[in-house]
């Protein structure tokens, strides 16, 4: 993800690059370098991520012609690409594949970071829709975002966290060595690469039986238990 440093920096190359994206990105890629003094490298995909996300972020008018105009090209160079001759590539018809594979890639950049903002915007729309309706955590829980005009609706899915996991050896110091033995399995391991010792498992069948007849020993799993981290959510269209 490009930094907001990152993102005003290109921003100002393109200014600079009358608009031109390669010119900018070329520019970018060697200020970089020189800030981290490696050798000349050519843009990466990640460069190119955050090259069009700064001209998203900006709106930049003459980046955004210069793409209008690569969008516009992509349909003469599909086409040319079908009439090439496969037993015997002219060299021009080599270079219309060359040419076409080159604007693909350009526009598969500019059109994943596209999809990666509307994706971002949806998920903000979710998140404030829960906001508003108090829910504890508003970032972590799905939710849709209806589009009646079209029939479609945004989905925001998978989100919440991880299973919360104990944290053994807390557990282990809290329940003292008797009751650690009642809840964990014993499996003797034979020498192979390591030496031979005995894996010790905690069994939660086992702690689950126990804590019916001690309650209290719930209260020492919750002081020990490691919250789970935030999913990365999934993100979908359906139909309404």
């Amino acid at each position: 993800m490009a930094t907001d440093v990152q993102l005003n920096d290109l921003a100002e190359l393109l200014n600079q690059s009358g608009g031109s994206f390669v010119k900018a990105l070329e520019k970018f890629v060697a200020n970089e370098q020189a800030k981290q003094l490696k050798p000349s490298r050519k843009p990466t995909k990640a460069d190119r991520d955050v090259a069009a996300q700064a001209i998203l972020a900006t709106k930049d008018t003459a980046a955004l012609a210069e793409l209008d105009s690569l969008f516009g090209s992509f349909i003469d160079l599909v086409r040319a690409t079908d009439e090439v001759d496969v037993e015997n590539p002219t060299e021009e018809q080599k270079a219309q594949l060359m040419r076409q594979q080159l604007v693909n890639n350009e526009l598969s950049d500019f059109l994943q970071s596209a999809r990666e903002r509307v994706r971002q915007t949806v998920f903000d729309i979710v998140t404030e829709q829960h906001r508003a309706k108090g829910v504890i955590d508003p970032e972590n829980h799905n939710g849709q975002v209806d589009v009646p005009e079209l029939g479609k609706k945004f989905m925001k899915y998978n989100a919440g966290y991880t299973k919360a996991t104990p944290d053994l050896a807390g557990l282990k110091a809290d329940l003292g060595d008797e009751l650690w033995d009642l809840v964990t399995d014993k499996e003797k391991v034979r020498r192979q690469i390591i030496p031979a010792h005995t894996k010790v498992t905690f069994n939660i069948e086992k702690f689950a039986r126990l804590a019916a007849e001690r309650p209290e020993l719930l209260t020492i799993l919750q002081e020990n238990l490691v919250p789970g981290e935030p999913k990365s959510p999934s993100f979908k269209i359906g139909d309404l």
